[in-house]
């Protein structure tokens, strides 16, 4: 058993805080939330991602569970801000989440409460997070934090959650507001501290607060300005993200991408990805299930379209979901074999193209 003295060896005590790496910190999480069972599931989705098996005995341990897809802001690159998400929007009723986290729970480390929407708008986000906790499970929240109050920041601190991503995109309202549309900075900032001082006074290591900047043509002179910023408010840590866009558009090329090259994802002479030139496996098929709030399994993160779903953690248990026709079918393609099915991985492989 890991007890807190050795939790907090990897994270750190409120006040004035010594930052442990990110490494560290999911190191943390691992010792914190393991059992026998837990670990064995985890290395064996580890090897059989390595060997690319087809048909897998081990579980994912890393879920994505989209709470609701609804938000206040409308950034101009998401399809929820801009209107164009093809899933139908709602927010996800607290028995089928218990339900979900009953079933994962003997093999699930990590919960990412977010994905197409703002966390905080689920009315029973804490509920969620509180359930999810007790059942030994490392829960993460990404927020702009517009719609929050100080009142919500006690919440947070006592809910369980162990770490909160705030969106972060300029060191003013001018360029905040660029590509965080309806949003406001000094409401981002007011609450940031409300967190803080929260943490502080109970004591509490968590949430870890991190601050994620989407960088991109507006801000990027602006990313030594942020972090300061993020210093003086007391975050933990602070991460630089290049900004996808579709490269079919030159209009979103010319208009987000950074001027400076280095700072992007892409090769501005050809279009394409750097980062994504040598995939080999593609983790979410072996280790990572993605959820929306209607039950609907997803192959990833990217795609909001339903007619790539693989089928509904509502309607069968995620066991049978994890091994039938669409999961094997993807896995095979990284294997090289003839796939009998066809699935939006098919045509990604590892590759996923940003669009609406």
């Amino acid at each position: 058993m890991i007890n807190r003295q050795t939790i907090l060896l990897f994270t750190k005590t409120a006040g004035p805080r010594s930052v442990a790496t990110k490494g560290q910190q999911q190191l943390a999480k691992l010792l914190r939330h393991s059992t026998p069972r837990k670990l064995a599931n985890w290395l064996l989705a580890k090897a059989q991602r390595q060997f690319k098996k087809a048909k897998v005995w081990g579980y994912p341990y890393h879920y994505v569970v989209d709470p609701i897809n609804i938000c206040i802001l409308h950034c101009p690159l998401c399809p929820t801000g801009r209107g164009t998400l093809k899933r139908r929007q709602g927010k996800m009723a607290f028995d089928d989440f218990k339900k979900l986290i009953d079933e994962i729970a003997e093999y699930a480390y990590f919960l990412d409460l977010y994905n197409w929407g703002e966390p905080f708008l689920h009315p029973q986000i804490f509920d969620l997070i509180d359930y999810a906790s007790s059942r030994n499970i490392s829960t993460k929240i990404s927020t702009n934090l517009n719609y929050f109050d100080a009142g919500m920041a006690e919440q947070v601190v006592v809910s369980g959650l162990e770490e909160l991503v705030i969106s972060l995109d300029g060191a003013d309202q001018e360029t905040y507001e660029t590509y965080r549309v309806g949003g406001s900075l000094d409401k981002v900032v007011e609450n940031v501290r409300a967190l803080v001082r929260q943490r502080e006074l109970h004591r509490s290591p968590f949430p870890l607060l991190t601050i994620r900047v989407l960088l991109n043509r507006h801000n990027e002179h602006q990313i030594p300005a942020i972090r300061q910023l993020g210093k003086q408010m007391g975050v933990d840590n602070f991460v630089v993200a290049p900004i996808m866009v579709n490269t079919d558009s030159r209009e979103d090329m010319e208009r987000w991408l950074p001027v400076n090259e280095r700072h992007s994802f892409y090769n501005y002479k050809t279009r394409q990805d750097r980062t994504l030139q040598k995939v080999k496996t593609c983790p979410y098929l072996w280790e990572t299930c993605v959820i929306s709030w209607e039950g609907a399994v997803s192959p990833c993160c990217w795609y909001d379209d339903p007619a790539n779903d693989f089928g509904n953690a509502f309607a069968e248990p995620l066991k049978a979901i994890w091994n039938n026709d669409f999961y094997v079918a993807s896995r095979q393609v990284f294997r090289g074999e003839e796939v009998k099915r066809d699935t939006v991985c098919v045509r990604c492989q590892g590759r996923p193209h940003y669009y609406y």
